[in-house]
């Protein structure tokens, strides 16, 4: 992984909450303890989540960013949601463009 720079995910379905990458549209850290919708049916099926380890979590090099209101990356077990529109819309939201070119240029 040396070679490797930097990470960005967006809408992460394997999510998990707790970790150092973890932030929101405006770019800051965030604690929201959900987990992503695919994470949630591995947990369900006890199977493994498939995710990067915590070395590359602590390394600064991981940006997963999650809108606050995307199901996808944040599922809450007690909604009736469709697909959400957030999850489609991360390429037409400046402050996501943003955060992710200023994570990229800061790790060059």
């Amino acid at each position: 992984m040396a070679a490797v720079s930097s990470v960005v995910m967006v809408g992460n379905p394997y999510r998990t909450p707790g970790r150092l990458s973890n932030y929101d549209s405006q770019g800051h850290h965030e604690n929201r303890t959900a987990y992503g919708l695919y994470a949630v049916h591995s947990l369900q099926s006890n199977d493994s989540i498939l995710t990067f380890n915590d070395g590359l979590d602590r390394s600064g090099k991981v940006a997963d960013i999650c809108l606050e209101n995307d199901i996808v990356c944040s599922f809450g077990p007690n909604c009736k949601c469709q697909l959400a529109s957030d999850h489609l819309s991360y390429d037409l939201m400046k402050p996501v463009q943003d955060r992710i070119f200023d994570h990229v240029i800061s790790r060059l």
